[in-house]
């Protein structure tokens, strides 16, 4: 966004010798960013006005001329030209000049013109580069500068503005030029309170030959490039009062008020009874959240011959392109309040109705292109059409031009998301969109609309005053902004040192903000142009004070306070843990969208129905939102099933279950969003049986619980999970005797769909972090290395493929005595030896004493009442 400093003045008395730099440093480090600003009248250096004096024809170019220029004695002596000759004409003194080569065939003898002197930088024919212009011969005949074209020197507007005389090319005419080396625009003094800039302008020094153009023009202005990007949550800035008011805060002067102009916005209910007699004019909002602020102004007998040159120098500066003078006001006003304002021709529709799209409606906007619309886009039509989109862009046939005469004022609020939504799905970025979209004042209407009537009074052709024939304000209830309650030891602990309550007091008054309270609490509460989405926590106050106080009076040392362990947060540390072990175990981590396409995992039962489908999909083919992570896992191992034969994988994250869980929709709201649980899920492939795979699976489900403190077991699932498993694999997981998870083994199935082959198999675990997180760790206990040795025992039992490893596990722990250090099953084993329907399990069995060193009778004992015990409970052979 563009600033102009000669703009700035009209509301803050800065300093008269204010350097560029110091306001951009001051505005970087207390307001918004400043990534540059431009001097005008650098690119005007070198060129000066000149007087034509005499005018004869090129003797060797028919389309040439050698003209005579006055550009001043002191020009002439600095460049040491040489003169031409002594001119005398009795229309002018006599006067030294310069010979300058010129093509323009409007150069005539009188003519003031734009003279670009050696050293000067210009655009041949206004194309190209800059190029540096030096002493020539041009056809034989010496040229000591050069008579100027608008588009050469950045002028092209004002070129156009002057009367075509004969053919192409012309040159600029500065003869038009008010008499006066500047306008400057006097405040009324009326009113203690200030006003409007009135447009008035002051006559100072004559235009004359040697005079640098830039001061002839005008252009004398600073122009300052704000960061779009630091101004995101601030609407007042976009706007030169609102930058004014921080640099009056900057500065320490009185902000003139914007209230009170000279047009004052008439009373709608005035006019009401005028709606039958004019244009049966009226205006309908039809949707009060997406508009909560309409207001049209219908204005007839409007003459306005052109847009003034000190609106247009105003304009020009901030890089606006000049349309017509009714478009001109409008930007006029956008620039100077914030406030994105457009006027309507009335004579090209009927009323006012603010509504939503209908779907498929089209609209061809100012910038000539047809757009097609949607329910979710708020436009502004009459009863036949949409004429307007909304906050974005008018439409074409309703758009003004110079011989409009009758029109409508709209200055309105939408609401920014609808605005902002808007923008983007027609690709379309105005500068009201800009300002819209940051939640604009909704007081600001009525202030634009009457500066909009002052200027249309000022500008109008002599003796043609618009009339203001009707006025309509609907509006929704406009919220009256809330107090915000400042602890002051709370502000001075946010700052890191003790703020001077009377400067804090003066910063907040500067910036509209009202301040009460006592010595301890101060109840501020914030202005209209900053309680939209800006200002509503103490701590966005202690920002506006502290921005101000200047940030490098803030001792830099760190501020006293209580040290005090961080709160435990159970999700990050198990995340920490398990993953470290994991990937210690050989398991490589992945991370997939959160995004599938169901109908590819659904027949396994790993997705299911009522799946959350995503609004603005990525992948049209990808849109609704995962149930488990195992899809993503299992689709890695049939990706890289051809790199190794061994594929181990774990992700960690969210899958959306379709039932409600603990997040709201909004803030306050009872509607909740989906159960969205944190989960870990892991994938081993490898060549196996699918026994030995069940028990990889298992083990490494408990050695990860146990690794993060918990005390793990597993237990067989009496239903059948999912039809991807193989039946009788599936398995609950526990930790301290808590569900969290669950696994199993592929079913064939599964692995041909993987494209798996040979003896491979694969495992899978899922675990519930969230419900494990609310399980207590167990307690862990640390003992002193055993001071007496262990006796190893290996026993090999024969029994039935019906009895389960942990009825054996139970059945041995019970029969022995404390001395049974451990028991670790190390092989299973069918085949020859082992009738059919049986299975040996051999064990490795670890006795040690804590007080002596045991014999190997009593081992033995140990391993007799074991044997017995299995014989009796599970008809066990040795």
């Amino acid at each position: 966004m563009k600033i102009s400093l000669n703009w700035l003045r009209d509301y803050v008395a800065l300093p008269q010798n204010l350097e560029p730099q110091k306001l951009a440093d001051r505005l970087s480090l207390s307001v918004a960013e400043v990534e540059g600003y431009e001097r005008e009248a650098d690119q005007f250096a070198k060129m000066v006005v000149g007087r034509v004096l005499a005018v004869r024809h090129h003797p060797n170019a028919d389309r040439l001329k050698v003209c005579s220029v006055d550009v001043g004695k002191s020009v002439i002596s600095n460049f040491q030209f040489p003169i031409s000759r002594q001119i005398q004409n009795p229309k002018f003194q006599k006067s030294d000049a310069v010979q300058i080569v010129c093509g323009g065939k409007n150069v005539k003898e009188g003519m003031l013109v734009a003279v670009a002197l050696p050293g000067a930088k210009v655009r041949w024919h206004g194309e190209g580069e800059l190029v540096e212009l030096k002493e020539a011969e041009v056809r034989g005949v010496k040229s000591y500068g050069m008579i100027c074209a608008g588009e050469e020197i950045g002028l092209g507007d004002m070129q156009e503005r002057q009367p075509m005389v004969g053919e192409d090319p012309q040159i600029l005419d500065l003869s038009f030029l008010p008499r006066s080396s500047q306008t400057i625009f006097p405040r009324s003094r009326s009113s203690s309170r200030g006003a409007f800039p009135s447009e008035k302008s002051l006559g100072l020094a004559s235009v004359k030959p040697g005079m640098p153009l830039a001061v002839a023009l005008g252009k004398d202005d600073v122009v300052f490039e704000i960061s779009n990007v630091s101004l995101s949550n601030r609407p007042d800035l976009w706007s030169h009062y609102g930058i004014a008011r921080e640099a009056a805060v900057i500065y320490g002067t009185r902000l003139r008020p914007l209230e009170n102009p000279k047009s004052k916005i008439p009373n709608p209910k005035q006019y009401s009874k005028l709606k039958t007699q004019n244009s049966k004019f009226s205006v309908k909002v039809d949707d009060r959240r997406l508009c909560p602020r309409y207001m049209g102004t219908l204005v007839e007998n409007v003459h306005i011959a052109e847009t003034p040159e000190w609106m247009v120098k105003r304009l020009t500066a901030v890089g606006q392109r000049l349309i017509n003078p009714l478009v001109d006001i409008s930007n006029y006003v956008m620039f100077e309040m914030g406030q994105p304002v457009h006027i309507f021709d009335k004579s090209k529709m009927v009323d006012i109705v603010v509504r939503r799209a209908k779907e498929g409606e089209r609209l061809t906007t100012l910038d000539g292109v047809k757009r097609v619309l949607d329910r979710d886009m708020l436009v502004i039509a009459d009863y036949e059409k949409p004429i307007a989109i909304a906050g974005v862009m008018g439409g074409e046939d309703t758009g003004v031009n110079k011989s409009t005469s009758s029109i409508v004022i709209e200055c309105a609020t939408f609401e920014p998301v609808s605005v902002r939504k808007t923008s983007v799905r027609l690709d379309l970025k105005t500068d009201a969109t800009q300002r819209f979209e940051k939640s604009l004042d909704p007081h600001l209407p009525p202030l634009a609309t009457a500066r909009v009537l002052q200027l249309l009074q000022e500008c109008a052709v002599q003796g043609k005053i618009p009339e203001v024939c009707f006025v309509v304000d609907v509006s929704a209830k406009i919220a009256v902004p809330k107090f915000i309650r400042l602890p002051l030891e709370m502000l001075d602990h946010r700052v890191g040192m003790i703020v001077p309550r009377a400067h804090a007091k003066k910063i907040l008054l500067g910036l509209g903000f009202s301040v009460k309270g006592t010595a301890k609490e101060w109840r501020v509460t914030p202005p209209s142009w900053r309680a939209t989405r800006d200002v509503s926590i103490p701590e966005d106050l202690v920002e506006e004070i502290v921005r101000h106080c200047d940030y490098n009076t803030i001792p830099d040392t760190l501020p006293a306070f209580s040290i005090a362990p961080p709160p435990v947060n159970s999700h990050q540390l198990l995340e920490r843990v398990l993953k470290r072990f994991l990937a210690g175990a050989g398991f490589c981590e992945v991370e997939h969208k959160p995004f599938v396409n169901p109908k590819e995992w659904e027949r396994f039962g790993l997705e299911k129905g009522a799946h959350m489908e995503v609004v603005n999909p990525v992948d049209i083919g990808a849109r609704y939102l995962r149930q488990s992570l195992l899809p993503g896992l299992l689709g890695d191992v049939r990706t890289n099933r051809s790199v190794s034969d061994t594929l181990k994988f774990f992700e960690w994250g969210r899958i959306f279950s379709p039932r409600t869980g603990e997040y709201s929709f909004k803030k306050s709201s009872k509607e909740r969003l989906p159960h969205q649980p944190v989960t870990l899920s892991l994938v081993i492939c490898q060549e196996c049986g699918q026994e030995e795979m069940l028990r990889l699976a298992k083990g490494m489900a408990l050695t990860a619980l146990r690794h993060a403190g918990f005390k793990a077991e597993t237990k067989i699932s009496a239903e059948q999970q999912h039809p991807a498993f193989q039946v009788g694999t599936d398995f609950l997981v526990y930790a301290n005797g808590v569900c969290v998870g669950e696994g199993a083994v592929a079913s064939a199935l599964l692995i041909t769909e993987l494209g798996i082959s040979g003896k491979q198999n694969i495992g899978v675990v899922n675990i519930d972090i969230d419900i494990l997180a609310d399980v207590r760790v167990s307690q862990q206990k640390f003992l002193p290395l055993p001071e007496y040795p262990t006796i190893q025992r290996d026993l090999a039992i024969v029994i039935t493929e019906n009895i389960v490893y942990k009825e054996i596990e139970k059945t041995i722990r019970s029969a022995s005595s404390a001395i049974l250090e451990s028991l670790e099953l190390f092989d299973i084993f069918r085949g020859r030896g082992v009738p059919v329907g049986n299975k040996s399990l051999a064990f490795h069995l670890t006795f040690r004493s804590a007080e002596r060193t045991l014999t190997n009778k009593e081992a033995d004992d140990e391993i007799k009442k074991i044997i017995a015990q299995l014989q009796k409970n599970h008809a066990a052979r040795v």
